[in-house]
């Protein structure tokens, strides 16, 4: 079976344009290693590469000792679209996006989390700030911690995007 051909960018007009799209969702593996050198760390933030769902580019903000409300007891993970926040024109891009922190002994036990969100220029990142408590994190019972790597999986299906002209 092959995969429908991607939606070009939108039009730009003096009114909104969205165009529909029946893209297979697009998948993504983060795999950290030493996660004990980010915790320990005093860097606020990890950004992860680019990497390319539809015809967007997106990155993953990891925040390894929280950030909002989860700021001291959770990781916070963010799905960042890189093209809204770069576009000069005022476009945005929905998304149904999942995260998974990956159970490395039993994969039924991982913990995983869905939102729909319009990425734009003024919420161009949207996620958890209290995505897994850094106690169940650290916890070598629940398996997400082993041998100090941790693995996250993104899953991006896109649903429509639009450009306004300015």
């Amino acid at each position: 079976m092959s995969q429908p051909s991607a939606a070009h960018d939108c039009q730009i007009s003096s009114e909104v344009v969205m165009e529909r799209r029946e893209a297979y969702p697009s998948h993504f593996l983060l795999k950290i290693e030493s996660v004990s050198l980010l915790l320990d760390g005093t860097d606020e933030k990890y950004e992860s590469l680019e990497f390319q769902a539809g015809d967007h580019k997106w990155t993953i903000y990891l925040y390894p000792k929280g950030h909002g409300k989860g700021k001291g007891n959770s990781v916070s993970v963010y799905l960042n679209s890189v093209d809204v926040k770069s576009s000069a024109r005022d476009k945005k891009v929905k998304a149904n996006f999942s995260m998974c922190i990956k159970n490395q002994v039993n994969d039924k036990h991982s913990k995983c989390n869905e939102l729909v969100h319009w990425f734009s220029s003024s919420a161009g990142d949207w996620g958890w700030s209290q995505f897994i408590s850094l106690d169940d994190l650290n916890d070598a019972t629940k398996g997400f911690l082993i041998k100090d790597l941790c693995i996250i999986e993104v899953e991006i299906m896109m649903k429509a995007a639009s450009c306004v002209s300015k």
